[in-house]
């Protein structure tokens, strides 16, 4: 028994009177299971003729497991490293919505980020309790933002081109928004991995295309912005996130490498860049700049300078 834990101990020794049963056994020491650090180990229980961690949350009801060992940090967080990574995702959509106010960038900027927020949250009760529940949570509201940058990047073309925005594009990308949902609680994780995948490719090839094949080709700073997105977004799920959901049961030496984690982080960054790239586009004729901020950890952020 470590030092921290005896003090543990100690403390709840103190805490409980030495109160005895009518045996005559001391109740301090029969209550030491309620302390909370002692209450519960994690256990492992067979599912699908393979063994399964179980800690606080109980079994997993979740469709899929990652490679995270589970319970393997602490016996309240499942996916310790998984759950940890997720924090940016709230931090950044946060700041995000901040910003988008505080610059008027527009309802939609302001809507993308409180959804990546909300992903964060998502991905925070999946990882750490893999419950059903928390897996809902993270992965629709991932089909939803993807349809949010679209339209994001529709606003932004037409606001540049000075076209009344959204009035085609908002009714279909609400029914794409609704048959994806229910594909979605239709069909089973492999699905939501391809629509996931396949999203995120036809994202990133309309906002190349509308930055550099144009009519109205972007400038220089929006074009690179917009490549640093896409590097983000494709090599975070091409890279990270495919390989580890596909070839973690099948290589296990793979379960060692934070994969999904370091995949937070790019989907972290990449959304971030992405809505960068477009609120320049939108407000091109105001010559904005991309500059470093400590509002969002160092990455770089539009900033307009309209003293003029």
């Amino acid at each position: 028994m470590h030092v921290w834990q005896r003090l543990v101990v100690l403390v709840w020794q103190l805490r409980t009177p030495h109160r005895r049963d009518g045996d005559g056994r001391d109740l301090a020491h029969l209550e030491l299971g309620a302390c909370p650090t002692f209450a519960a180990r994690p256990r492992r229980v067979q599912l699908n003729n393979y063994w399964m961690v179980v800690g606080y949350w109980g079994e997993a009801t979740a469709t899929t497991d990652f490679c995270e060992p589970n319970y393997a940090v602490s016996h309240y967080v499942a996916e310790f490293f998984n759950a940890l990574s997720s924090i940016p995702l709230v931090v950044v959509g946060i700041c995000g919505v901040v910003h988008s106010r505080r610059l008027k960038l527009g309802v939609e900027q302001a809507a993308c980020y409180a959804v990546v927020a909300l992903v964060g949250v998502g991905s925070v009760s999946f990882h750490a309790t893999l419950l059903r529940t928390g897996q809902v949570l993270d992965e629709l509201p991932m089909l939803w933002i993807i349809l949010l940058f679209i339209f994001a990047l529709l606003r932004a073309d037409d606001y540049r081109k000075r076209l009344p925005g959204g009035s085609v594009a908002t009714p279909l990308l609400l029914t794409v928004a609704i048959g994806s949902s229910m594909v979605y609680f239709c069909f089973g994780f492999e699905m939501f991995i391809c629509s996931y995948a396949g999203s995120i490719v036809a994202l990133v090839a309309l906002a190349l295309r509308k930055a550099f094949f144009g009519q109205a080709p972007c400038d220089g700073q929006t074009q690179r912005m917009f490549l640093l997105a896409a590097a983000w977004y494709l090599g975070g799920v091409l890279l990270l996130w495919l390989p580890g959901e596909l070839l973690c049961r099948r290589l296990p030496w793979m379960q060692r490498l934070p994969m999904h984690a370091l995949f937070h982080l790019t989907s972290t960054a990449g959304p971030h860049f992405l809505l960068t790239a477009t609120a320049l586009t939108k407000f091109e004729a105001q010559k904005p700049k991309v500059i470093p901020t400590t509002l969002f950890g160092g990455l770089s952020a539009i900033t307009i300078d309209k003293s003029g």
